[in-house]
């Protein structure tokens, strides 16, 4: 009987869990676009009823094109690329409808992920927020589809929370070669949500000065006593031409206090390229001031030179020769993706062939 009993009530909590989901999914779909440009297909989250529609980190294109829930089709354009929270905010230049926002997000909120891969149905996911990044964004463990970066993460009530933004594993929520079969490239997934109010912040400040770009000093660090221990200098970064040796200790950097490599990135994060930071360290006993113009973060730096890891070797690279290896790189890869089209295509045919002479 306590069997049964206790059966009942968990086919009653699911059931009641099946439909607020179902709920806020109805809800919240409005809301939620397929965002195309090429082969490249992601998902959007409207955030103002102007038109102005965020989603993931997107390569530059001169034309987008958004297709709504109810179908209908918008051209839209990029009105900025935020690179430090993995942001692109386009505009349709058509009224939209706005949701509603959240007016906080806490560890532990049940997070109800609506996004749309592949352009084909609409994609949800249920998940709890997991955990807060140093720098405001917040971890969600979700099982996710190509092309869900851009989705809308909606709270229990249905009030936006916040926006996908990247994703921790080597596979991109962005979706590309929609000839594809979207089954074989899923996985389960870390992703990064941006909040709502960190999200308005930076439209207004895109809206303000245009793309945000990372600003990099160029340093790789460690924790020190009193502040942050520098183990290598990059040569020719930020850091090498305002004087930063291996050794010193940053005890200051804004004109703020900086005790690990967390706050210093912090601090570096807040500023803009070209910007000119202060920095106050330590060197042999001694204290200086030093000033280091900041510059915009190579793409090819962004994960080979982190702080916590000064210990990783990185080698001292002729930029020019980088750059054209990674054009070759790219040309080779896109012929690549072209063999595999045709490939495809060639065993779609085959395929159709074998069919009808069955039926023959």
């Amino acid at each position: 009987m306590a069997l049964l009993l206790t059966f009942i009530i968990a086919t009653s909590t699911l059931t009641k869990l099946q439909s607020e989901v179902k709920r806020i999914m109805e809800e919240s779909r409005p809301y939620v676009v397929t965002v195309t440009a090429g082969d490249m297909v992601a998902s959007g989250t409207i955030v103002d009823e102007k038109g102005y529609i965020v989603t993931g980190l997107l390569p530059q294109a001169s034309e987008f094109e958004i297709q709504t829930w109810d179908g209908r089709k918008f051209k839209a354009s990029i009105v900025g690329r935020d690179e430090v929270m993995g942001l692109t905010l386009i505009a349709t230049g058509e009224k939209l409808p706005s949701p509603r926002f959240a007016g906080s997000v806490e560890t532990g909120d049940i997070a109800v992920v609506i996004g749309n891969p592949i352009g084909v149905k609409k994609a949800i996911q249920l998940g709890l927020v997991s955990g807060i990044k140093e720098d405001g964004r917040f971890y969600l463990s979700i099982p996710s589809e190509m092309g869900l970066t851009g989705a809308g993460v909606f709270n229990s009530r249905g009030e936006l929370m916040g926006v996908l933004s990247s994703t921790l594993s080597p596979l991109h929520g962005i979706a590309a070669l929609k000839s594809s079969v979207p089954q074989i490239f899923q996985t389960d997934n870390l992703f990064l949500m941006v909040s709502i109010d960190t999200i308005k912040n930076r439209i207004r400040r895109i809206l303000a000065i245009g793309d945000l770009s990372e600003a990099w000093l160029g340093i790789a660090a460690v924790s020190g006593k009193s502040g942050v221990i520098v183990k290598r200098v990059i040569s020719g970064s930020p850091a090498d031409r305002a004087g930063l040796r291996k050794g010193d200790e940053i005890l200051k950097a804004g004109g703020r206090r900086v005790k690990n490599p967390d706050e210093l990135k912090n601090v570096i994060r807040a500023k803009t390229p070209g910007d000119t930071i202060e920095i106050v360290l330590k060197r042999n006993g001694k204290k200086l001031k030093l000033y280091a113009q900041l510059d915009k973060k190579p793409f090819y730096f962004r994960k080979l030179v982190p702080f916590e890891y000064p210990e990783v070797t990185v080698p001292e690279w002729d930029y020019e020769k980088l750059k054209e290896e990674i054009q070759k790189y790219r040309e080779e890869m896109e012929a690549l993706t072209d063999s595999l089209r045709k490939e495809i295509q060639r065993l779609k045919e085959l395929k159709v062939q074998e069919k009808s002479k069955a039926r023959i």
